[in-house]
């Protein structure tokens, strides 16, 4: 587990968000993965969401689980990394470039930030206070590219290296 965010409500809602790695389960496909020249690993890097248990507000409730995004990682180095709510509500999710160049490929992962058609080198933004056509998650509205057109809906800032 790399990190653990308490949703703005818990209070009340009782919701956490945790980022893990997993081995690749056979058959699970991601949300996303590196790109073509790239060969990923044999991790993802997960995205969930869980609810306290009724019954002891001090623990999760494991059959609460609920997967938000899964991204094969390129390397082992520069994953997603870190959760935190902003002051809007959304959850912002940050994800590295993807690690160290690739042997025979120019810039390698170091291209990744700039590249907005994938979440590497990046910063994700999620509300996760509603459902959209995904089925996991909302996109808010003023995300640079919310309607698809340019890059991919989630993203919130581009051109990074590691964000912690």
């Amino acid at each position: 587990m790399s990190s653990v965010a308490f949703h703005p409500d818990h209070a009340t809602n009782g919701l956490l968000y945790v980022v893990t790695g997993e081995a690749i389960p056979n058959g699970k496909t991601p949300h996303y993965s590196a790109p073509q020249d790239e060969t990923p690993n044999a991790f993802d890097n997960v995205l969930y969401e869980f609810r306290v248990s009724a019954g002891d507000p001090d623990q999760v409730d494991p059959a609460s689980k609920r997967e938000l995004l899964r991204v094969r990682r390129p390397s082992g180095s520069h994953t997603m990394s870190d959760l935190v709510f902003g002051g809007d509500g959304f959850l912002y999710v940050s994800l590295g470039d993807g690690g160290l160049t690739p042997t025979g490929t120019p810039t390698g992962f170091y291209a990744n930030g700039q590249d907005t058609s994938n979440p590497f080198g990046c910063v994700l933004r999620l509300d996760v206070d509603a459902i959209g056509p995904n089925g996991r998650y909302a996109i808010p509205p003023d995300n640079p590219f919310a309607g698809g057109v340019g890059g991919i809906p989630e993203l919130f800032a581009w051109g990074l290296r590691n964000p912690w």
